[in-house]
């Protein structure tokens, strides 16, 4: 219910930012399987979930840590309210990256323009957030996974969430 709440709260924020002209433009491109020649990264890259656009301090301190030289930064968001299945992929996309999306990626490409350094956007839709995040890291051999703190459930409900989801991956 809370996150339905922050969803309604930030379309409409993202409708006054976008009028103010602070929201990015996204060309979107649907792809059937994430992998490293897909997004054209390297092995090793860290790849940083991201959800709540006013919560990035995690993104913002992997970004002051990496040397792009070395590592790659994927940002992953997983849309929880996806898409129903529909052959129209224009619509598909549309609804993988709504208005709350796009205020998201806006405020993570905003933070490495300010450090100057480079991402990779990465949006998926689905219900299994940490199953999501782990299949996408081990497709994309990333060498971590960094998630911030969930508003919605306690550190320790996240941890077992993770955990959970880690022993539903595949070997």
């Amino acid at each position: 219910r809370r996150r339905q709440e922050q969803r309604k709260n930030a379309r409409g924020k993202a409708r006054r930012v976008m009028e103010e002209g602070e929201i990015e433009r996204f060309r979107l491109e649907i792809r059937e399987n994430l992998s490293l020649a897909s997004l054209q990264v390297r092995p090793g890259n860290v790849l940083v979930a991201v959800h709540e656009p006013n919560s990035l301090g995690h993104l913002r301190q992997v970004l002051d840590e990496i040397d792009p030289n070395k590592a790659d930064v994927v940002v992953l968001s997983v849309n929880l309210a996806g898409p129903e299945e529909s052959r129209d992929l224009a619509k598909q996309a549309e609804q993988v990256v709504d208005n709350y999306e796009t205020l998201v990626f806006s405020r993570v490409v905003h933070i490495a323009e300010k450090v100057g350094k480079p991402v990779s956007l990465v949006a998926v839709a689905g219900k299994e957030t940490y199953c999501l995040i782990l299949q996408a890291a081990a497709k994309l051999r990333s060498s971590r996974i960094v998630v911030g703190l969930s508003s919605t459930v306690s550190a320790g409900e996240q941890e077992q969430e993770v955990r959970h989801a880690w022993e539903q991956l595949a070997p």
